[in-house]
């Protein structure tokens, strides 16, 4: 296995890989046309976002039954990056010699199978140059799913990523084996196909699989909805019987001029917001949500632009004399601070910002602004005028009911440091800032 391993805390191996699971569907969940036509539901866009992903695991597994349909190669071609290791669930070794993955990788080809397999078949794939694993037997016939995960985990896949078929997907949620779900939805119906994901053995809403930290973009003319899976429905707003409690509040004098630092209480955490001058007033006021950021911020870090983005939008504030700082503890955008120094590591390596979050098996963003809009509304600020270059924060407002009237924007500097991590910001997430040094 190559870098992109990961040990658990302590150097112990983890019990299973992490499993992200990720499928392009139509408007109405089909993964393919009645004759198992698939190529390709999805736009260019979407397909090189899907092998992004693909360079981001060690692995990548599907079924045998999309094995024999497509006859798939699981490379990265669409995107830069590494080949993962290929799987394929094949519980009596059917895959064909003359398979893509047996001609083409078969050194990074592993076959997952069962004690029903052929001996003569094992024999043949060995000979080729690919590896068999034996896990046990489901009371199918099949693999058996935990088993068969746990030997990976032994062969040292850490992160894998599943791209089907519909049986691999419905088996793996069947059975809360999923960390995390990615899908693609493409503006297309068929009204008939194979359906993505078949019975869950779900009879109530109330137990329907939910996801959280939901991160939701466009690519191309497709929309791409990501999280990690719960056993519990989300909905991704507060309680209506909620809201924030303010908890303290001080004279705060600063290098930028005297602030109000006021702390709010909602569900157990605490935000702080510095204040300048009557926030009530009819215009809507100055307001800038920042996310905590020990290591620019405290540390001095050049490799991004947050403490350089928290000194410019208390210094827009302070000049304006009124205006408000949100201040949100959503370190490394919301994967918290031991994961953000983990995905440095990887960018070491020369994974991107994205990619790296991607290869934990974590969002590229999982931060929310739920909590943030009860705050300001609960400082009497329903209409802001937001200092930003990210549309999402503009749009996490808004769907709680705070309404953005103007969109102020912060040019960071740029030097070398930097200058790869704002652009993938720009190309990758949709932040809107100048590039031109």
């Amino acid at each position: 296995m190559d870098d992109k391993q990961t040990e658990q805390p302590g150097g112990s191996r983890p019990e299973r890989p992490r499993i992200l699971i990720h499928y392009a569907q139509t408007l109405d969940g089909r993964i393919a046309t009645s004759t198992g036509s698939s190529r390709w539901i999805s736009s260019d866009a979407s397909l090189r976002f899907a092998h992004e992903l693909r360079a981001a695991h060690d692995a990548v597994l599907v079924g045998i039954g999309t094995a024999l349909a497509d006859d798939p190669r699981l490379t990265v071609r669409h995107a830069e990056g590494p080949d993962p290791l290929k799987v394929v669930l094949d519980s009596t070794l059917r895959l064909p010699p003359t398979a893509a993955l047996l001609r083409e990788t078969p050194g990074r080809t592993v076959l997952l199978t069962t004690p029903a397999a052929p001996e003569s078949e094992v024999r043949r794939a060995t000979a080729r140059g690919a590896t068999v694993v034996v896990a046990a037997s489901d009371g199918d016939g099949r693999v058996d799913l935990v088993d068969g995960l746990r030997r990976l985990a032994d062969i040292g896949v850490r992160s894998m990523l599943v791209e089907g078929g519909a049986q691999v997907i419905t088996s793996l949620l069947r059975q809360h084996l999923v960390d995390r779900l990615a899908v693609c939805v493409a503006p297309i119906i068929l009204g008939s196909g194979v359906e993505a994901v078949g019975n869950l053995g779900i009879a109530e809403l109330a137990c329907a699989l939910g996801l959280r930290a939901l991160d939701i973009r466009r690519l191309g003319p497709d929309v791409i909805v990501s999280g990690e899976v719960v056993a519990e429905r989300q909905d991704g707003t507060l309680a209506a019987t909620e809201a924030p409690r303010l908890a303290a509040s001080a004279r705060l004098p600063t290098r930028h001029g005297p602030f109000e630092l006021r702390v709010y209480e909602l569900d157990g955490a605490e935000y702080p917001i510095l204040i300048r001058g009557r926030l009530e007033d009819e215009q809507p006021p100055l307001v800038r949500l920042h996310s905590e950021c020990l290591t620019g911020e405290v540390f001095g870090s050049l490799r991004c632009d947050c403490g350089e983005q928290l000194e410019l939008g208390l210094e827009l504030i302070a000049s304006e004399g009124r205006g408000a700082l949100l201040y949100l503890r959503q370190e490394g955008r919301g994967i918290g601070l031991m994961n953000k120094i983990r995905a440095y590591g990887l960018q070491d390596m020369g994974m991107d910002t994205v990619q790296a979050n991607v290869a934990l098996g974590l969002p590229a963003d999982a931060r929310t602004y739920d909590a943030a809009a009860a705050v300001l509304r609960e400082v009497g600020v329903p209409a802001v005028r937001l200092i930003t270059n990210n549309l999402t924060k503009i749009l996490g407002l808004e769907v709680n009911g705070v309404n953005v009237v103007e969109r102020i924007p912060l040019q960071p500097t740029i030097h070398a440091d930097n200058a790869e991590y704002l652009r993938i910001k720009v190309e990758r997430m949709g932040h809107r800032i100048s590039l031109d040094p």
